[in-house]
């Protein structure tokens, strides 16, 4: 497991994998996989499957998931994700990244 990476770490993963997915159902092969949470879920929970269907990392934000050296632990995954967006480099109107 990854603990505690700075952005620009993260930045040079997203980099290599430029597809971020939040649900495994939709998830691509490859993807960065953001477990986020709400009321009713844990996307924490689906860390490990969402490796198992071919994400190339999972940034959860619960240390318990961190069962596999793909996961790559965040103080706050939701931030965590936002804060990477902002590093993004801006594009034309009408053009969008694969957040």
């Amino acid at each position: 497991m990854i603990q505690y990476p700075d952005i620009a770490t993260l930045y040079e993963l997203y980099k290599q994998h430029p597809n971020v997915q939040t649900d495994t159902r939709k998830l691509a092969v490859g993807a960065m996989y953001f477990a986020l949470k709400g009321a009713n879920f844990n996307g924490n929970a689906f860390a490990l499957q969402a490796l198992e269907q071919g994400a190339a990392y999972a940034v959860i934000d619960e240390e318990v998931y961190g069962t596999h050296p793909r996961c790559v632990l965040v103080a706050d995954a939701q931030a965590t994700l936002q804060e990477l967006a902002h590093r993004l480099p801006k594009r034309s109107a009408g053009a969008c990244h694969t957040l």
